[in-house]
């Protein structure tokens, strides 16, 4: 299944409130390999609805498509799966495409950039039990893509 990355997005109306909040993984989009400060590095995000007081929220994260150590994305799985990356899991690479669909919790910290208010998630961590009772899973038509 193709991953398709959509256009980007600028807030223009209600962002996600600050804090840590119940979401679902609607999408893992594959952005190529993207010119940084540090290189080319190859980038994709992991895209979440949020569910915050019964409204819904869409706020992903960008990654290094890399398990090294030291990334973000590593990190950011094992603290998402509750625990660390065996050697063997490592060796065979992980399938970013089975995260769609599971429960997290995101935390999510506001940035002001060029007079815009951004809702940036900042960590994944597991779903709590409660969780997974209060986060719907998004009708097709609802997914942004």
């Amino acid at each position: 299944m193709p991953i398709i990355a959509p256009p980007p997005s600028t807030p223009d109306g209600p962002i996600c409130p600050e804090g840590l909040h119940p979401a679902i993984c609607v999408s893992v989009d594959d952005h190529g390999t993207v010119e940084t400060t540090y290189g080319a590095k190859h980038q994709i995000s992991i895209r979440f609805q949020a569910n915050v007081g019964g409204a819904t929220f869409e706020v992903w994260r960008r990654y290094n498509l890399t398990l090294h150590e030291k990334g973000q994305l590593r990190k950011d799985l094992e603290t998402w799966r509750g625990k660390a990356f065996t050697d063997a899991e490592i060796a065979q690479g992980f399938d970013l495409e089975q995260l769609i669909n599971q429960r997290a919790q995101v935390q999510v910290q506001h940035v002001t950039k060029a007079d815009a208010i951004y809702a940036n998630v900042v960590g994944v961590t597991v779903a709590a039990a409660t969780a997974q009772q209060t986060v719907a899973m998004p009708a097709a038509d609802e997914i942004p893509f």
